[in-house]
């Protein structure tokens, strides 16, 4: 059975976890199935990692697992190295360690990723996708620092402020609310720890993903989880029905699908 979460530090950020833990726990099957770009992600934040790899002694951690995309290629990688592989949603967790190709030394943990709590410095702790959600990311970035061994690396990626550019334009020219959740400055994000580690590299990728219609876009992003609003914002029925009418009729006057754009940093530093 899996352990139950520590008390978070107030009420309000107890309910806003539990919101993030429930939506993601609930869209598992559906996340394994249609979040290729997060797939794609994983294995390109994995081939960052030097060659030859020297890594002290000592576990890998995995904050964030989801469904198991980098979990799976850290399996594959480190065969022979102890594996501590979290999540703070227990059916995200349930669902990766049923579906993995199972590993001798795998330990899998419920855990909330911003109060990182191990007697023992981690070798390398590795995650995709997560510090987004994190209500100071450099903060706990900072704090995963400190459980690193020396010569331990962080290796991490997460979507950048830069994203959905069109999504904000198509609001902005409609004047209405644009509600994805704030995301990470990338540039702030190196800034702030490049002095705390002796090695930092830093990278980021544009990626377009293409849809049907505007519909289907806020479609999947529901449908993988992503769709929880931190802030609470939601557009009513009325200005969504607008949004969704107008950005697709600015696709078919171009005759081109509903483009997104996402801006993704991917980052290697060594402690």
């Amino acid at each position: 059975m899996l352990p139950m979460l520590p008390i978070s530090r107030n009420l309000k950020q107890a309910q806003a976890k539990s919101a993030i833990a429930s939506h993601f726990g609930q869209a598992a099957a559906l996340y394994h199935a249609k979040a290729q770009m997060q797939k794609d992600c994983a294995k390109h934040l994995l081939s960052y990692l030097p060659q030859p790899l020297i890594l002290p002694p000592g576990k890998i951690l995995e904050v964030g697992c989801g469904t198991g995309f980098i979990t799976q290629e850290l399996v594959q990688r480190f065969p022979d190295r102890p594996l501590e592989i979290t999540d703070l949603s227990a059916e995200m967790l349930q669902f990766c360690q049923t579906h993995l190709q199972m590993h001798s030394i795998i330990e899998f943990r419920q855990m909330d990723g911003e109060v990182i709590s191990s007697e023992t410095p981690y070798a390398m702790i590795v995650s995709g996708f997560t510090i987004q959600w994190f209500d100071d990311p450099i903060a706990t970035l900072r704090n995963w620092r400190s459980h690193l061994q020396q010569g331990g690396i962080l290796l991490i990626s997460f979507p950048t402020y830069q994203s959905f550019p069109e999504w904000r334009q198509i609001c902005a020219e409609l004047d209405l609310p644009f509600t994805a959740n704030p995301l990470p400055d990338a540039e702030r994000v190196w800034t702030a720890l490049s002095q705390e580690f002796s090695q930092c590299q830093a990278y980021e990728k544009n990626i377009s993903l293409t849809f049907d219609s505007a519909f289907n876009f806020f479609e999947n992003f529901k449908a993988i989880g992503a769709g929880f609003n931190q802030a609470g914002k939601r557009l009513s029925l009325s200005q969504m029905r607008q949004l969704i009418q107008y950005w697709d009729s600015q696709s078919n006057r171009s005759l081109k699908p509903v483009t997104a754009n996402f801006n993704i940093a991917f980052g290697m530093l060594k402690r």
